[in-house]
């Protein structure tokens, strides 16, 4: 049980730090990049290429590095309006279903997302209008993931939420 709780501390900080990692790093390089691209465009007429595929990508990877962070808070969307008048055994069981659905989608997206990283590494692939090799994303997509299913498991074994205030 206290390597569960070890492991449980250890996935939680990575959470953390990949979502301050997101809010210092990767909003403030697309709002750099939508400025740069509006600016271009408005007072220079000329366009960055690759930057609408840039932005795109940054908005993939900025979705996933945040959704372990998001669910560690319990702020993913629940339908408050019918949750709030259930009996609290309902409430209980639609919480645990919700960890198990959780789980079947990260192992699920996990498995897809380290497949698709694996052909793209043995096939090269790269982004359209820029030289960047898509695995390592793909891969750290599937590391998000993962992380995302070990919460899950965290929280169907444990039973408990812990708490991310005390690990910042």
């Amino acid at each position: 049980m206290r390597l569960l709780t070890t492991l449980q501390t250890l996935t939680l900080r990575c959470c953390l730090g990949l979502h301050q990692l997101n809010a210092w790093v990767f909003i403030p390089a697309l709002t750099l990049l939508v400025s740069s691209e509006i600016t271009l465009r408005t007072v220079f007429n000329v366009t960055l290429p690759w930057s609408h595929e840039l932005s795109g990508l940054l908005l993939l990877l900025m979705f996933f590095l945040s959704l372990p962070y998001v669910y560690v808070k319990n702020d993913l969307l629940k339908v408050d309006l019918v949750y709030q008048y259930l009996p609290d055994y309902l409430q209980v069981a639609a919480i645990k279903c919700g960890h198990l659905l959780v789980l079947l989608f990260s192992v699920l997206l996990t498995w897809q997302l380290t497949n698709a990283s694996l052909e793209m590494y043995e096939f090269d692939e790269e982004a359209f209008t820029l030289k960047l090799k898509l695995w390592p994303l793909t891969l750290t997509l599937s590391f998000c993931a993962l992380l995302m299913g070990l919460l899950a498991v965290f929280e169907i074994i444990l039973g408990s939420r812990k708490s991310l205030s005390n690990e910042s």
